[in-house]
């Protein structure tokens, strides 16, 4: 949960194109990245898919080597429809904390401070 907020908050961030962010996305488990290439609305997503996240046509390993592609071009509004609508979904979702110092814990305390 706490990595699609961090998601949210980087689509965000593209949108604005704010300054010193990152152009890519990748969250802990690394099946799922996405890069930005340019910005505004002439900017584009490419989202790439490794290994569990594959569609089911790449079965052999061999095309599991380099990642599946697609490209979004959503332009500012898009991305901001994106991320606020992860958001509303989010909140249908409690967190849950496993660990008393772990990631989202930490995240958590963050989130406090966002307020």
């Amino acid at each position: 949960m706490w990595e699609l907020h961090e998601l949210i908050l980087w689509l965000r961030a593209v949108a604005d194109a704010t300054p010193n962010r990152p152009d890519d996305f990748q969250a802990l488990e690394p099946n799922l990245r996405f890069k930005r290439e340019g910005t505004g609305d002439n900017g584009r997503i490419d989202a790439y898919f490794t290994w569990e996240a594959l569609p089911s046509c790449y079965v052999e390993v061999s095309d599991r080597v380099n990642p599946f592609v697609i490209t979004f071009t959503p332009g500012v509004a898009g991305l901001r429809y994106f991320a606020d609508g992860l958001e509303e979904a989010l909140h249908q979702f409690p967190l849950r904390i496993a660990e008393e110092d772990g990631p989202a814990r930490r995240f958590q305390d963050w989130l406090k401070t966002q307020e």
